[in-house]
């Protein structure tokens, strides 16, 4: 095992004088566990050891460090890759054409869904698209007894409209004005934007239904009034 000791209490502690020409700042005591000094040889053997030692700790310590580097880099490459794939619309056109959602303003809704159907039918003339505020008869029954009529929309703010979705109709349909954002999810980190989410075609059969069965219902009030008149 090596000891070093300062050269000042070294100094002390020598029964004899050291000569002038002695480094006393450099000056190292070696001695072995059972109290023998080690020769020159032996010196160098253990130095190049802990150089060897030193060495294969350092070589060890850049390796997790290239190992660290490259595991992140790796992470960051698939996450890159996800979110580029969450925010291609293009694949929303392997769903072929679908019914989607826009918000608007209220009591806009028949003047954002005319702007709408214009600009899909200019941007892409041989492609099917369908605009379409659900709208029901509203009645309110007066003193009188006769009922007071007047057509709503289902769902105040919102439009409905058919295409095959992809970049190009996401970009027009964003673009016209009045048209607030899409239905759907958020995606991306820093970069974001609304995924639109396509409406089942069972929701939008309920939705027929429900006003045809306000459309009859209206019909039949007016009906009975006619009769009891």
């Amino acid at each position: 095992m090596e000891t070093t000791i300062s050269s000042n209490h070294f100094l002390q502690t020598l029964p004899v004088s050291i000569p002038s020409h002695v480094n006393q700042k450099k000056l190292v005591i070696v001695q072995t566990t059972d109290g023998g000094s080690l020769n020159g040889r032996q010196r160098r053997m253990m130095k190049n050891e802990r150089r060897e030692q030193l060495k294969a700790s350092r070589q060890l310590w850049r390796e997790q460090i290239d190992d660290k580097i490259l595991e992140y880099e790796d992470r960051k490459r698939k996450q890159a890759k996800r979110r580029g794939y969450e925010m291609d619309v293009n694949m929303l056109s392997a769903k072929g054409s679908q019914w989607w959602l826009v918000f608007v303003p209220k009591d806009a809704e028949a003047v954002v869904a005319k702007n709408l159907a214009g600009a899909l039918s200019a941007s892409f003339p041989g492609r099917e698209c369908d605009v379409w505020v659900p709208i029901v008869p509203s009645k309110r029954r007066l003193k009188n007894g006769t009922y007071s009529t007047a057509k709503l929309p289902l769902y105040p703010g919102c439009v409905f409209f058919r295409i095959l979705m992809d970049r190009g109709a996401y970009d027009v349909v964003s673009r016209v004005p009045g048209v607030k954002g899409f239905f759907g999810s958020r995606v991306g980190k820093l970069i974001q934007i609304v995924m639109p989410t396509p409406l089942p075609a069972y929701e939008i059969e309920g939705l027929l239904r429900k006003i045809k069965e306000e459309e009859d219902d209206l019909e039949r009030l007016e009906t009975e009034s006619l009769v009891a008149e």
